[in-house]
């Protein structure tokens, strides 16, 4: 590859896919851009938080749950 490095979180985070890439436990570690869009989200609010605290089950239900 010679004087060109490859970033790779830069490809990920650009792909057109809807990916994200989660420990073992669920923790988000990253997100493409795509799946940010699709799921109307910021980079910064769901990586290294858990997937179901970021995406609830099913959010009116929580709604009815909390009211």
């Amino acid at each position: 590859m010679g004087e060109q490095t490859l970033n790779f979180q830069t490809i990920f985070e650009a792909v057109p896919g809807l990916y994200i890439i989660l420990t073992p436990d669920f923790v988000i570690l990253a997100a493409s851009d795509a799946y940010l869009h699709a799921t109307m989200k910021k980079r910064e609010d769901v990586v290294g938080r858990a997937l179901f605290d970021v995406f609830p089950d099913n959010p009116e239900r929580l709604h009815q749950q909390l009211t």
